[in-house]
């Protein structure tokens, strides 16, 4: 029989810190290490220091563009597909992206260090996916109250290796 393998998306903030972006890194070096596919919208940032840390492990990596090919991607888009092994156009633009992204996936983990990259967070708790959050612990009163339900829910983690362990005990 053969084990499910679970693809996690890895979205987040494009301006993090470094350290929220070293952060993720080792986040997707774990993940690939533990077998999990790391998905990502295709853009800088959060997300796409994960797949660098989940490619340079030998794992394997998906991003979901907002653009219709590779060359909308780099020109307009202006985003790298580096460390990207299957890039999926999607020419749905950045909303039309983050569906397909967070339905194709079995859960997501959310690097926040300010408030953006909610919506990836809404479409989530909406498809009733699991939740995990790497947050850096700063604003931490807004963001409880930004997104009240959806942060009650969430899995919130201040370290690499408890999201990998909380994702090995999904059921």
């Amino acid at each position: 029989m053969v084990e499910k393998t679970y693809t996690i998306a890895v979205v987040g903030v494009e301006n993090a810190s470094q350290d929220i972006l070293d952060s993720a890194k080792i986040l997707g070096s774990k993940l690939a290490q533990n077998g999990l596919v790391v998905a990502t919208g295709a853009v800088g940032g959060f997300g796409m220091w994960a797949a660098m840390g989940a490619h340079e492990t030998g794992g394997v990596t998906i991003g979901f563009s907002p653009a219709s090919g590779k060359k909308e991607h780099e020109e307009h888009f202006r985003q790298p597909v580096d460390y990207l092994k299957t890039v999926v156009y999607t020419g749905f633009g950045y909303l039309g992206r983050d569906l397909l992204l967070a339905r194709s996936v079995d859960a997501i983990v959310v690097g926040l260090g300010d408030k953006n990259s909610i919506h990836e967070l809404l479409l989530a708790h909406e498809l009733d996916k699991p939740i995990f959050i790497l947050h850096d612990g700063h604003d931490t009163e807004t963001l409880q109250t930004l997104l009240g339900d959806i942060y009650a829910r969430a899995n919130i983690h201040t370290n690499p290796d408890e999201i990998i362990s909380a994702i090995q005990n999904m059921q």
